[in-house]
């Protein structure tokens, strides 16, 4: 039964607080934490609803159903465990309304790219090391910040297109800009985290957007 699979921890119990939580994946308010401890046995109901945040980062191998009930979560998803995703799988997930950590996941297809695009919350993929600009076309009509951590460089193109994201955009990992890429992301409008960043070959007005931007290095 579920009392064999999962272990809730009350809100006000110290251990909810060791629990590995997603980088900004801190909520506000009160919590809601499961913690999985069976990979195999992990049963959901299909009608159940849960707000909160729900850390199932050991789940590696869920089934479209499993997948299915997930997406009615409604709050802070971290999926860390999965490491691939296939199209019927990503189009599920899309409908989850919250935020999404997907950071086990290392390759992203353009396919999975334009289902993950229609995600209304912020989306955690800090494992893609590699992204084209498709699939960055794709996840720039996502609605809600993007963490997009592991990526070392982008293309131009990709710039401009990260430039029209409406909404936070996490780019940690990149050491260096090109003239062309800088100028775009300063046309950015939302906040801009590059706290990786180490070069940028002349300077860039970053702040020459009418909106609030904000520029981290």
């Amino acid at each position: 039964d579920a009392a064999s699979s999962h272990e809730r921890a009350p809100g006000n119990d110290p251990a909810v607080g060791r629990q590995r939580v997603p980088a900004h994946a801190q909520p506000h308010g009160p919590a809601c934490r499961w913690k999985h401890k069976s990979l195999f046995t992990l049963r959901v109901n299909p009608h159940s609803q849960h707000s909160g945040v729900l850390l199932l980062d050991g789940l590696t191998c869920p089934s479209n159903t499993v997948l299915r009930s997930l997406a009615r979560h409604s709050g802070i998803l971290s999926l860390g465990g999965l490491t691939c995703l296939n199209d019927e799988q990503a189009a599920l997930l899309s409908t989850q309304r919250g935020d999404l950590y997907l950071d086990g996941l290392t390759n992203l297809p353009d396919s999975v790219a334009e289902h993950l695009g229609q995600h209304q919350g912020l989306l955690g993929l800090c494992g893609i090391k590699n992204l084209s600009d498709t699939a960055a076309a794709s996840l720039a009509k996502c609605r809600g910040g993007l963490m997009l951590c592991g990526l070392k460089a982008i293309s131009d193109r990709t710039a401009e297109i990260f430039s029209r994201h409406e909404w936070d955009l996490h780019l940690d990992g990149i050491q260096s800009l090109s003239d062309n890429a800088a100028t775009s992301l300063s046309d950015h409008e939302s906040l801009i985290s590059l706290k990786g960043l180490t070069e940028i070959r002349h300077r860039v007005p970053f702040s020459r957007s009418t909106r609030r931007q904000v520029f981290v290095m």
